[in-house]
């Protein structure tokens, strides 16, 4: 064991910290084990939606899915309404869940027509809760 983790397990045991979070973990839901590339993971503050993107194997695409707790667990995810040929991932919440903020190759406008680097975008949340507007 490396000098550094035993100083920070040393300090975890001694704080309590570690006792506590044994007690604090839980398992998510195991829809979410389906899926063999899964990354870029982010939830409301409430808990009652999370985000995540789903890619291939290859990394060639990328799509942000969305997921709504239910009282069994989670619901079927949902591929994103804006997400289409374009890569698109990295999401993350903004902490009033007004907000969400991605990660996209799409074009700037609709004068450019190929795929290129990418740019931050979000899309915003409407008065009825769901999401309306897309902005770059």
């Amino acid at each position: 064991m490396s000098l550094l983790k035993y100083i920070v397990l040393s300090f975890l045991v001694a704080s309590g910290s570690l006792a506590a979070q044994e007690h604090a973990v839980s398992l998510v839901d195991p829809k979410f084990n389906r899926f063999l590339s899964m990354r870029d993971f982010c939830m409301s503050e409430n808990g009652q939606e999370a985000f995540f993107t789903l890619q291939s194997p290859d990394g060639k695409i990328s799509q942000i899915v969305s997921i709504m707790r239910e009282k069994a667990g989670c619901s079927e995810p949902e591929l994103m309404f804006f997400c289409d040929e374009y890569s698109y991932l990295e999401p993350f919440m903004t902490y009033n869940a007004k907000r969400l903020f991605f990660v996209s190759d799409r074009p700037n406008s609709s004068s450019e027509e190929d795929k290129k680097n990418f740019d931050i975008w979000y899309i915003e949340r409407g008065g009825t809760g769901i999401f309306l507007v897309r902005a770059n």
